[in-house]
């Protein structure tokens, strides 16, 4: 602890410590209390994501009337554990074919002084909305830039923190799969007031002096296609009041088979894809120089009971394609252990193809199994 006990020694009447000093103190003493007394243990973690889905007749899919009916959108369970600064976390969880795949598979090994080193199979570091956890969002969906940016690959990451400012910097596999190629991805975030960026997408357990604001700036390249990608995105926290916002810019030569599709698909002659997300909807394909963003507001009402947020999506498309979403959400007992989301989805464009456009509503609940649940 040597910044602390820096710390300590400066604190004198001949050079009085100033306001930044005494937070950074208490914040280097909570850490080192953790770090001391935190247990070694492991525990089963997971969720359940079971809900129902309808699409409008004008959502179709290859003459399908869209997406109906009962769906499990989750069903995730796994491992996790903490020895004294160091973590692991396995996961499993059923896709949209009923298969069971892996998703988490990595351990996180603490070197000090704010730093640690991730290796294993792990989501790339690329927008809050990506890397937020299924359970935890404020709609059933992402953000479309979210769901196009919370990919799990195998690879190394560094995290460093120092004040209000981390830095990410990763290297996982690439499109190419088993290939030479690396996906390179660096973050670096910087709390303006507090840590608007926390587990809990949206507004639930703000209080009313709540003022945290977070802004974000990614960039990531994959060897393996053309093009790089640039993101930015800000939280702010205000009392009961959330609000988020992200923008991803595409290089003009992006590859069209960088898309998060079936590795190996020739995107060339398609002008839409199915959303990667499995809402239903088809999105553009073609992804080159374009800059989709999207703004999210919510709030909390019913002394935390309830939850009701708003979004935004332009998909910077040429084809004037964009989503209004709004969602509610309702916890029973005023915690995240349990809750209800009900979201409703227009996707709207003026493009040639009408399966850009579009509505739907889906219903899910909720269950965080994690038997050490936050």
């Amino acid at each position: 602890m040597p910044t602390l006990l820096l710390l300590v020694l400066a604190a004198s009447p001949a050079d009085p410590p100033n306001e930044e000093s005494w937070e950074r103190l208490d914040r280097e003493i909570a850490e080192y209390s953790d770090a001391v007394s935190r247990p070694n243990d492991v525990w089963i973690t997971g969720f359940l994501r079971p809900g129902v889905v309808y699409a409008g007749e004008d959502l179709r899919d290859e003459g399908d009337n869209g997406p109906r009916g009962a769906r499990l959108r989750n069903a995730r369970v796994g491992l996790a554990g903490d020895f004294g600064d160091h973590s692991f976390l396995i996961t499993a969880d059923v896709d949209q074919n009923d298969d069971l795949v892996l998703e988490d598979a990595f351990a996180r090994f603490d070197l000090g002084n704010r730093v640690d080193v991730t290796g294993g199979q792990f989501k790339e570091p690329f927008l809050h909305s990506g890397m937020v956890s299924e359970e935890r969002l404020v709609m059933v969906k992402r953000t479309i830039n979210g769901d196009e940016t919370d990919d799990r690959d195998v690879g190394v990451m560094v995290r460093a923190g120092s004040g209000p400012i981390r830095i990410y910097g990763a290297a996982q596999n690439s499109v190419d799969g088993a290939g030479d190629d690396l996906l390179y991805t660096g973050r670096l975030t910087l709390d303006l007031a507090g840590s608007a960026f926390r587990k809990n997408e949206g507004s639930f357990g703000s209080d009313d002096d709540l003022r945290h604001a977070t802004v974000g700036v990614s960039w990531s390249d994959d060897q393996a296609v053309s093009g790089d990608r640039l993101g930015i995105d800000f939280g702010l926290l205000v009392g009961n009041l959330g609000f988020y916002f992200d923008m991803v810019r595409y290089d003009r030569d992006y590859d069209l088979n960088s898309l998060k599709m079936p590795r190996g698909l020739d995107l060339a002659n398609v002008s839409t894809v199915l959303d990667p997300a499995g809402s239903g909807l088809f999105v553009p394909a073609n992804k080159a120089d374009t800059r989709p963003y999207s703004l999210t507001a919510s709030a909390v009402f019913g002394d935390g009971a309830v939850e009701l947020a708003g979004r935004f999506e332009n998909l910077d498309d040429g084809q004037n394609t964009e989503r209004m979403s709004a969602g509610f959400t309702w916890f029973p007992n005023r915690s995240d252990a349990v809750r209800w989301q009900v979201m409703y989805l227009d996707q709207d464009s003026d493009g040639m193809d009408s399966r850009l456009s579009g509505k739907l509503v889906e219903l899910v609940l909720i269950v965080d199994l994690d038997a050490r649940r936050e």
